[in-house]
C-alpha cells in the first residue's frame, strides 16, 4: 500500500487527533522556548549591562549581550519619525520609528545605520522629552546624540514595513541594521516583564479543540454505524439457536425463517403423524375400564 493510500485510510477523526498531536508537540516547544527566553533575561539582568558602542561599528556578533541587550550611542532624527503599525506575533501593534544616524554624520546624504521602536503608548512622550528615557550627551539640529540601552528585535515582517516607511521618507537604509526597543520604563522592568509573545497558551488550546473535534467526530460514526448492527443481530441470534426437534434438525437451513427458531418456547407444530404405529394408535380408542364393587364381609357368630 502507497503513502496516498495509505492517507485516504485516515479517518476524519483520525485527522483530527493527529492535528491535536501535532499542536500539543508545538505548545511544549514554544513553552520551552519561553522557559530558556525567562532564563536569559534572568541571567542577563544579574551581569553588569554591556558598553555602549557608535551605532557605525556595531557587530552582532561582538556587541550583542545575552537576551539580545545591547547599549548605543547614536544621533536620533526626530525630522524623520513616522508612526507604523506591523503584525505582531498575536496581535497587530503601532508604534513610532525614529531612525539612528551616525555619531558623525554625512551632510550630504541621510543614511539610516539603525532604528529606534517606541511602543504607542509611550510615543508622544517620547517624541516631546527624548532625555526623560535616554542620555542626551549633545543637543544638535537634526536630532540629539544620545546613549541608551535596549534589546534587539528579531521581526522580518517588521524590517519589511520599515524599509517600505524609510524609502518613502527619503531615508537610505543599510541591510542588517538593527531595530532597537529601547528600556522606556528601565532595564529592570523590561528584563522582569513576562514574555506575552509566547505561543505556547494558543497552541495548547489549539490542541484541546482539535482533540475534542476528534471525539465528536468519533461519536458521530459510532452513531451512524450503530442501526447497521442493530439488524444484524437478529440474523445473528437465529443462526445461533439450535432447532428442538429432530426433524427440524433434519431440514434445518441457516437462513430459513422457522417458527420453531423464532420462537424457541413455544411447542412444535406436527403436520402428521411420522409413523404407520403413530397412525394405528391414533385410530383405536382406549376399552373401558371395568368398575369392579367391593362388598363388606359379614362378621360371623361364634356358637356357644
Amino acid at each position: 500500500m502507497g503513502f496516498r493510500q495509505r492517507l485516504e485510510c485516515i479517518t476524519a477523526p483520525g485527522w483530527a487527533f493527529a492535528m491535536a498531536l501535532l499542536f500539543a508537540i508545538g505548545a511544549v516547544l514554544a513553552l520551552y522556548a519561553s522557559a530558556q527566553g525567562d532564563a536569559m533575561r534572568r541571567l542577563a539582568l544579574r551581569a553588569a549591562p554591556p558598553q555602549a558602542v557608535h551605532v557605525e561599528s556595531y557587530h552582532p556578533k561582538l556587541d550583542l549581550a545575552p537576551a539580545d541587550e545591547v547599549a548605543m550611542v547614536a544621533q536620533l532624527d526626530l525630522s524623520s519619525a513616522v508612526p507604523i503599525a506591523y503584525r505582531g506575533l498575536l496581535e497587530p501593534r503601532n508604534a513610532l520609528l525614529l531612525p539612528l544616524l551616525a555619531v558623525r554624520p554625512r551632510p550630504e546624504r541621510k543614511v539610516a545605520r539603525g532604528y529606534v521602536l517606541i511602543p504607542e503608548e509611550a510615543a508622544a512622550a517620547f517624541a516631546q522629552m527624548p532625555g526623560r528615557y535616554m542620555d542626551v550627551l549633545e543637543d544638535r539640529p537634526g536630532g540629539p546624540l544620545v546613549r541608551f540601552g535596549g534589546r534587539v528585535v528579531r521581526d522580518w515582517t517588521l524590517r519589511r514595513t520599515i524599509g517600505a516607511e524609510m524609502r518613502a521618507a527619503g531615508v537610505e537604509i543599510l541591510p542588517g541594521s538593527p531595530i532597537i526597543r529601547p528600556f522606556i520604563e528601565g532595564r529592570a522592568a523590561a528584563f522582569l516583564r513576562p514574555d506575552r509573545s509566547s505561543l505556547a497558551v494558543p497552541l495548547f488550546w489549539a490542541a484541546a479543540l482539535a482533540a475534542l473535534a476528534g471525539l465528536a467526530l468519533q461519536a458521530i460514526e459510532r452513531r451512524k454505524r450503530a442501526p447497521r448492527s442493530q439488524d444484524a443481530e437478529p440474523l445473528r441470534a437465529m443462526r445461533s439457536r439450535r432447532p428442538l426437534s429432530a426433524k427440524a434438525q433434519k431440514r434445518f437451513a441457516p437462513l430459513a425463517a422457522q417458527n420453531e427458531l423464532i420462537h424457541p418456547l413455544q411447542k412444535p407444530q406436527r403436520y402428521g403423524p411420522q409413523s404407520s404405529v403413530e397412525k394405528i394408535a391414533s385410530r383405536i380408542k382406549p376399552a373401558p375400564v371395568a368398575k369392579v364393587e367391593t362388598s363388606t364381609p359379614r362378621p360371623v357368630r361364634k356358637s356357644g
